[in-house]
């Protein structure tokens, strides 16, 4: 897992008119809107609501999971719902339906040596 990056952007479609993003806890089962997988009752995850750039009122549920999978390999943008496929597509490995090739200690392993090394660069701390 280590040494992937993603640089894609994603320019597809209007923006949105508005949106808003809370992380809530379920207090019922939904289905997360990325990898398909449940979000239990008593998880949290993020949801947000808006207004698309087409005029239609959207709900959009991700799981902690899937929100930190596309903070970490999306940094140029994304669209919501896609970003299992974006990943797929511009990375070469399906996180959702193959969890071994997506290893959250090496990634955290890794972010945490990159910061590190920024802070070695900068000559400073993180206080």
């Amino acid at each position: 897992m280590l040494g992937y990056d993603c640089d894609c952007s994603c320019d597809d479609g209007e923006p949105c008119r508005t949106s808003q993003t809370h992380y809530r806890k379920a207090r019922k089962t939904w289905t997360c809107d990325e990898c398909r997988g449940e979000i239990q009752p008593r998880e949290r995850y993020e949801h947000v609501h808006g207004i698309s750039g087409e005029g239609t009122a959207f709900d959009h549920r991700t799981c902690l999971g899937c929100q930190r999978i596309r903070e970490r390999f999306c940094p140029h943008g994304y669209i919501l719902g896609a970003v299992r496929d974006h990943v797929s597509e511009c990375l070469g490995f399906d996180y959702a339906s193959d969890p071994t090739t997506w290893d959250q200690a090496d990634v955290d392993a890794e972010d945490e040596a990159n910061r590190i090394r920024v802070l070695a660069e900068k000559g400073g701390t993180d206080d």
